[in-house]
């Protein structure tokens, strides 16, 4: 009787394991899988949980521990990084989605570059000494035209006025965490690892823009094409509710497997660059699709603010 009772047991141990084990996979890539098949949002949540515990963002004594510039970098973004409230940095421009997600994918690294000035003033008049010292009557009248008026979002002057700079050094910080939340929304970061398994899933494993370059022909049929184009919408709608993911315009070709976006982080910081002094800086924001703005930045008592 106690030798059935312990093979009972151990057979319900057993059971038990399996169904565990089918209900939370070891694997994230597992896990998301099983979520979108059983269209079970409990599952989703648990995978964006255990995405979120692998970072945190970055500790005071850590943020403490950087350098001026990097600390300086840090809080450019804070400053520039609104993705619930777009109008504020782009006129005119429509509120994108991230309202109502629940979650919010930010990158993972960061660009920027040291010059010795980004003050616009100071490199306009470089500009104006420069066409002078050229003889470049045609630019020269343009330029004093712009004299009232200096933005760099004029792509003509704005090509001058980056001429002008005086590079010092390019730098990326790698490992970025800024936010653990942001106005109630949980934050995650697409590592390189994250890149590689929203690729694979969204794509089901057909397409990878890791395996298959931009321009390499894809063996592919057309109606295998609709087939994988089909699912990947239905992969990403499912991971939309409750996280933005960046519109990938066309599908898959038989040319061309798009681009690596998987996740609306704007405004992505593309670039900053920023003067030795910490004084001035120009970040250069990208929005939906390519669209970009160059918002220049300025410190006053200490708090860097947008530069109107």
């Amino acid at each position: 009787m106690k030798k059935t009772i312990i093979i009972r047991l151990i057979l319900l141990m057993l059971l038990s394991g399996i169904t565990v084990h089918e209900a939370f996979p070891q694997s994230q890539r597992e896990l998301l899988e099983l979520a979108y098949t059983n269209n079970d949002y409990n599952l989703l949540d648990t995978f964006f949980t255990r995405w979120q515990k692998e970072n945190n963002s970055i500790s005071k004594e850590k943020f403490d521990n950087l350098s001026d510039i990097e600390k300086d970098i840090y809080n450019i973004y804070y400053t520039c990084y609104r993705p619930l409230d777009l109008k504020s940095l782009k006129w005119n421009y429509e509120e994108y989605s991230n309202i109502g997600c629940r979650y919010l994918v930010l990158q993972n690294s960061i660009d920027y570059e040291v010059a010795k000035t980004m003050n616009r003033d100071s490199l306009y008049s470089k500009c104006v000494a420069i066409a002078k010292n050229m003889g470049d009557t045609a630019n020269l009248s343009y330029l004093e035209k712009q004299k009232d008026r200096i933005t760099w979002n004029d792509p003509f002057l704005s090509k001058d006025l980056f001429s002008a700079k005086e590079h010092i050094s390019k730098n990326k910080i790698d490992g970025f965490y800024p936010y653990e939340s942001y106005n109630g929304l949980r934050t995650v970061y697409e590592t390189e690892f994250y890149k590689i398994l929203l690729t694979g899933f969204l794509w089901k494993d057909k397409i990878s823009d890791y395996k298959v370059s931009g321009t390499t022909e894809i063996k592919y049929s057309e109606a295998e094409l609709r087939d994988i184009n089909s699912e990947y919408e239905k992969r990403r709608q499912f991971l939309n509710k409750v996280v933005r993911t960046a519109e990938r315009k066309g599908g898959a070709s038989l040319q061309s497997v798009g681009s690596l976006k998987h996740f609306s982080k704007y405004p992505h910081v593309q670039k900053i660059y920023i003067d030795d002094e910490g004084l001035y800086a120009l970040v250069i924001l990208y929005f939906d699709g390519d669209e970009e703005i160059l918002l220049p930045m300025k410190k006053i008592n200490g708090k860097w603010e947008i530069d109107n």
